[in-house]
């Protein structure tokens, strides 16, 4: 897919400084969209148009100017190359990759470093000056440890990378992905579970939007249509060692998942909040939390809105977008006066959604149109 938004140093300098003054917390800081592994079932092949952007490698200057910006007590985690409304990188990518770390840690030697990495950059070397830097919070990127298999799906394969950086680095999360070979997550399975340094052990699903050229999209519905049987076979084996990316809430895979008790636990405590501070109000859910309503709170009202805008199979609230709102009011009856509490996933920190829409607009359309109030749900990591 063409990319048509490219910033230059200086406009990634501004936006460096514009995320920082909006009080991100954790603050993240990008160090450029270089990412050659090549993953065909990536985002950067397959989502909104326009959506991400290019940037090129950050200077050492760019860099502390953004950690100026940096309040220890407010940021107590600060993100390296998390792809945060660019493009999906690798971080380990940049050459000054270890560089930076290392200036964190002297400059706020308390903060906790995180990076998602797939590792195929990581060096003998590199694995060697990480190992002298503190409070590192790795989320390595497994996929699969099959060969054969990484050949067809990644430019770059590497997979001796990966199994050198699980034998040496500290991992807080490892994630395997589910490509539709069941007997080949099995094996998976087995080799993650032999490295000690794995960390949580996580199963996530391929996903698709409305935007995926067919190879992601045909791929990424033959994965799903047997996710849950893998998932099943593997909680069969190993019970409630692997988190599993939770998807509907309502059915016995995801229910022995710890990932589902933490995912409720925090649904179930923002909802005590919003009682307290509305009279009258109704949750815009998807599918992906939907049945848990229905099951578990029943005394609160709520609309089920499909994805439709932006995501294709997905219905994960953090792909909605405004115009899937409006499509269902315009479907739907709805309830004047009430104010109707949207996921803050749906938006970036400054109220726009994956479309480019923002808010406060959408918010003035629906009250002038329906008569109806439009505020955003305050849970940040959870989302209904």
């Amino acid at each position: 897919m063409e990319r048509k938004k490219n910033l230059n140093m200086s406009q990634y300098k501004r936006f460096l400084l514009n995320a920082a003054s909006e009080g991100i917390d954790p603050y993240t800081i990008e160090l450029g969209s270089v990412c050659r592994i090549g993953c065909k079932f990536c985002f950067n092949n397959n989502d909104f148009p326009d959506s991400l952007m290019k940037i090129p490698f950050i200077s050492r200057d760019e860099f502390e100017d953004a950690l100026d910006f940096v309040n220890p007590f407010k940021c107590p985690e600060i993100i390296i190359g998390g792809g945060f409304g660019m493009y999906w990188n690798e971080p380990m990518a940049h050459p000054d990759f270890v560089y930076f770390l290392k200036r964190i840690n002297e400059r706020y030697p308390d903060a906790t470093i995180h990076f998602d990495t797939s590792a195929v950059y990581a060096t003998d070397e590199m694995i060697e000056e990480l190992k002298k830097i503190n409070n590192l919070k790795i989320c390595l990127s497994v996929n699969t440890f099959n060969s054969d298999f990484r050949n067809k799906i990644m430019s770059i394969n590497n997979v001796e990378r990966v199994r050198t950086f699980l034998e040496e680095m500290p991992i807080s999360f490892s994630y395997l992905k589910y490509f539709g070979d069941i007997s080949m997550l099995c094996d998976d399975v087995e080799t993650l579970k032999g490295y000690k340094n794995r960390g949580n052990m996580c199963i996530y699903k391929i996903h698709h939007t409305n935007f995926s050229n067919k190879f992601s999209r045909d791929f990424a519905v033959k994965c799903q249509a047997t996710h849950y049987d893998a998932l099943e076979k593997i909680y069969e084996l190993h019970n409630d060692d692997f988190y599993n990316e939770v998807q509907y809430l309502d059915n016995e895979t995801d229910m022995k998942s710890v990932l589902y008790k933490e995912h409720c636990r925090v649904i179930d405590q923002n909802l005590e909040q919003l009682k307290k501070r509305f009279d009258d109000f109704i949750v815009v859910c998807t599918k992906s939390t939907h049945s848990y309503f229905l099951k578990h709170h029943k005394d609160i009202k709520t609309i089920c809105v499909e994805n439709r805008g932006y995501g294709g199979s997905i219905t994960s609230a953090g792909l909605l977008v405004f115009s899937d709102i409006k499509e269902h009011f315009k479907e739907n009856e709805y309830k004047k006066g009430f104010t109707y509490i949207i996921p803050s996933d749906m938006m970036n920190d400054r109220g726009y959604d994956k479309t480019g829409a923002y808010f406060y607009d959408f918010r003035n359309y629906m009250k002038t149109v329906y008569s109806v109030n439009f505020a955003v749900n305050e849970s940040t990591e959870y989302v209904f």
